[in-house]
């Protein structure tokens, strides 16, 4: 993760507080020479990578964030004053913005994709002579994923986006596929989404939580990838933890609305499932789960219980603690359970 962080008027007392709290967690910073206060990297952990970029050119200073970023390390880029308005953030985010996802994600982008259907078209878009897209070049050959090359000759990535689209309209057109899944923590392919829905087709998005809401709401579904990250090395952890018997293995389902990882406010889901239970149950009061699910996908395409520290959806309505549950069997398959809802009587 990278932060750009303004140092302020100057003085070390008057930064931000989230500014210093940024510092403080860094890293690795990379600060704007004698233009920032040294006192500012007092605040720094004692083990923090710090770098001068007065002594560093801008690809310089990018390969440095870019390797933190590989190795999983926290980045604070601390410029003078408003970076927005009087530091050189537009020449490093255009650049940074053509890494746009993550090797890290490989497994987790194809794991949920699967989920949906078979995978008939794995393509990945980019510049494969730069020596950033390197760490993809096994999981490519381990994934069989189809590499497609884009020379960077301009800063920024139009072309691949324009490659992207292109590929994805003759496939649309073509007439064989019943859905794709676009990978991009920005909001280049919200046209592309809403376009590919015209055409009734199944649109799943996957990026990062910085993904801008336009294009979340272009797709059907979408999934935070450093969400999921973050779930499958808890996960780890815990079964870890519990076979070599250090440490209790905890309920990942036990968190609060603060350790909340996706940008949807707790409070509006759960006003959402208190109105469709409301609108849509039987006369008894009682909705089924899988209906409610169905429905709160549609209303909100990134809403995923795994967003908020719940395996299942069952788990994230228990934890709201408003509603009582009914399991029937299920008459076509005596395996299965339909479970049924209904708001708990005050």
């Amino acid at each position: 993760m990278i932060n750009f962080v303004g140092a302020g008027c100057g003085a070390a007392d008057l930064i931000t507080v989230r500014g210093k709290s940024l510092i403080e967690r860094a890293d690795v910073i990379i600060y704007a020479g004698s233009l920032v206060n040294p006192q500012l990297l007092e605040y720094a952990k004692k083990d923090c990578e710090i770098h001068n970029s007065a002594y560093m050119t801008l690809e310089q200073v990018i390969d440095v964030i870019k390797s933190a970023e590989h190795e999983g390390k926290m980045t604070v880029r601390l410029h003078t004053g408003d970076p927005s308005l009087y530091g050189a953030i537009r020449e490093q985010m255009d650049v940074l913005d053509a890494e746009n996802i993550s090797y890290r994600y490989a497994k987790i982008i194809l794991d949920e994709a699967s989920n949906y259907g078979p995978l008939i078209y794995k393509r990945i878009y980019g510049d494969w002579s730069s020596p950033t897209m390197a760490p993809w070049r096994n999981l490519i050959l381990n994934y069989s994923i189809q590499p497609i090359q884009q020379f960077a000759n301009t800063r920024g990535k139009n072309a691949t986006d324009s490659a992207l689209i292109i590929d994805a309209m003759d496939l649309l057109h073509a007439g064989k596929l019943q859905g794709f899944c676009i990978v991009s923590s920005d909001s280049d392919f919200t046209r592309l989404a809403a376009r590919l829905r015209e055409s009734e087709m199944l649109v799943v998005g996957m990026g990062e939580k910085k993904t801008p809401a336009s294009f979340i709401s272009a797709c059907d579904r979408f999934h935070y990838l450093d969400v999921l990250l973050s779930e499958r090395i808890r996960s780890s952890n815990a079964q870890k933890a519990a076979a070599t018997g250090f440490g209790e293995q905890t309920n990942t389902a036990a968190a609060d609305d603060s350790d909340m990882k996706s940008g949807r406010d707790k409070a509006e889901v759960a006003k959402a499932i208190s109105d469709l239970v409301a609108e849509h149950s039987d006369e008894a009061g009682w909705y089924f789960l899988g209906e409610l699910g169905s429905r709160l996908q549609s209303r909100y395409p990134d809403f995923d219980s795994r967003n908020f520290g719940y395996a299942k959806l069952s788990d994230f309505v228990r934890s709201l603690g408003a509603y009582e549950f009914r399991s029937n069997v299920n008459p076509y398959n005596k395996n299965l359970q339909l479970v049924y809802i209904r708001k708990k009587e005050e």
